[in-house]
């Protein structure tokens, strides 16, 4: 696993929202798909994964009722939620979840092993 820091500035932030929507779209595809943490680790950050071809999960941590869990179709939307401070969902470009999505991410990422250790100080989680 690797981990890479970056920081958006005002001068980078379009150029940082090009970079994150090439990186969501290259998310593979199925509940064994993977997934990318973002500011954080796997119990606080920002988890990305995608389910369903052009449909992904944004679930800021912690999530323990799946209330901070949303679904889009656009990955230009979800890179501006990954870079939103404080973090905030687009409520208007989210998507109804469909009935086989929830926020399972952790437990996936745990099973192949990908985990990030417990308090792990990284922002970006790359296999």
């Amino acid at each position: 696993m690797r981990t890479i820091k970056i920081q958006a500035t005002p001068a980078t932030e379009r150029l940082m929202t090009e970079w994150l929507a090439h990186l969501v779209l290259a998310i593979s595809t199925g509940p064994d798909g993977g997934a990318i943490i973002f500011d954080g680790d796997l119990g606080n950050g920002i988890v990305v994964a995608q389910r369903h071809e052009g449909r992904w999960s944004v679930s800021f941590r912690p999530n323990l009722d799946g209330s901070r869990i949303r679904h889009y179709a656009n990955p230009h939307v979800v890179a501006r939620v990954i870079l939103s401070n404080p973090r905030q969902h687009d409520e208007a470009a989210a998507l109804d979840p469909l009935p086989d999505e929830c926020d399972v991410t952790a437990e996936l990422l745990a099973c192949t092993g990908m985990e990030p250790a417990p308090g792990s100080p990284v922002l970006l989680h790359l296999p």
